[in-house]
């Protein structure tokens, strides 16, 4: 359950934060991928299909400018993007190298070299490859590692959202695919993922223009509040259905309601942010520097959480400690140690949930101006230039 009735405060803002806004960040990463990765092949599509409107293939005026609407809509859903060329993959892919194959490989090989320092590995060739080509010390970047193969499936991406009709089949295949995942004889990638890459690719083609047009500014806030709405159903399906239907049904239907639920999330957040920029339209400001270095975040985030809750883990020992020395067993006291002790626990890990992020971020913020400053050359290799 998201919340129960014995849990306090504290334990109910860590159940939203997490399980609630924290599930939507990684399947809006996927589904941004989708989208970027095939934007500007959409833009060029879009650009010659208002050439062609405008001119016919001999320069004379185009007959087809006074179609009905009914007509146009029969176009577009009739409509095929055609096949841009095997070039155009093979300079993505190449692209890709730089700023996807190879910081997975360098961050890889940078944890499997803590992990040595440390005594927890094993230096040998069968490790040193399990721990640099699957992430095996480095259990976040597996995002990355599934990124890097859903790169390599987008020509089969493309023809399969190439059609809006066929866009709209192979997403819930996937999605078929996702909930029933432990069916499948073999997973090339990981279902979800795939299913997230793919909306993002679909909605590039077909839906571009609701997500960047800026005529369609009242649309997106009405979109925003439609995907808030079904987001909040759908976490409610999530949570509940185990209360009132049997265990199979309940596992099904709270998978779907989850997958879901994620892509309605990233949606709204999405259109939350296409909106705040047409609000901010003309007077856009530049963005705050510790914005440009969420990759190295990510990177780093996980050796420093575990540096900060060994540290918070042994004051939160010692105040406990503290606490049922001084007060434990005190007759006329109100509160036994053990009780103190548990409730400055629980706020303890309140402040460390809350603080745990700023200070990732600020750590890696400054790491990431001396690199800049010093080394700017390896900031962009580790970081596949980004920011």
């Amino acid at each position: 359950m998201l919340f129960t009735a014995d849990m306090s405060l504290s334990l109910c803002l860590q159940s939203l934060l997490g399980n609630c806004l924290g599930q939507i960040a990684v399947p809006g990463f996927f589904y941004m991928s989708g989208y970027l990765f095939f934007r500007s092949l959409s833009l060029k599509q879009e650009n010659d299909s208002a050439e062609n409107d405008r001119t016919g293939r001999g320069g004379k005026k185009a007959s087809g400018g006074n179609k009905t609407k009914h007509q146009k809509q029969k176009q577009r859903k009739s409509e095929c993007i055609p096949w841009p060329g095997i070039s155009f993959f093979c300079i993505k892919l190449r692209k890709r190298i730089y700023s996807l194959l190879l910081p997975y490989l360098i961050w890889n090989l940078f944890y499997y070299a803590v992990y040595l320092l440390g005594g927890r590995a094993v230096l040998s060739f069968p490790d040193a490859c399990r721990a640099v080509l699957l992430q095996e010390y480095n259990p976040v970047f597996w995002y990355m590692r599934e990124l890097i193969v859903l790169t390599l499936l987008t020509p089969v991406v493309f023809l399969l959202v190439r059609k809006r009709t066929a866009a709209t089949v192979a997403c819930a295949l996937v999605f078929a695919a996702a909930v029933f995942y432990e069916q499948l004889p073999f997973h090339l990638v990981n279902e979800d993922a795939y299913f997230y890459y793919m909306c993002g690719a679909s909605c590039v083609f077909w839906c571009r223009g609701t997500a960047e047009n800026a005529e369609k500014s009242d649309f997106r806030k009405q979109l925003c509040i439609i995907s808030g709405a079904l987001s909040i159903a759908l976490l409610y399906i999530y949570y509940t259905c185990a209360g009132w239907l049997d265990p199979a049904a309940a596992y099904r239907t709270a998978l779907a309601a989850g997958i879901l639920y994620r892509l309605s999330g990233a949606v709204l957040i999405f259109m939350l942010v296409s909106a705040t920029a047409d609000s901010l339209r003309g007077r856009e400001k530049k963005l705050p520097g510790f914005m440009h270095c969420n990759f190295l975040v990510y990177a780093l985030h996980y050796l420093e959480i575990r540096f900060f809750r060994a540290v918070f883990g042994k004051a939160a020992e010692a105040v406990a400690a503290s606490a049922v020395k001084s007060d434990g067993g005190a007759n006329g006291n109100l509160m036994s140690g053990s009780a103190k002790g548990s409730i400055t626990s629980e706020n303890g890990g309140l402040i460390m949930f809350l603080l745990m992020p700023v200070m990732c971020i600020a750590i890696t913020y400054l790491a990431d101006r001396v690199m800049s400053r010093f080394t700017p050359r390896i900031r962009n290799i580790i970081t596949g230039a980004r920011g």
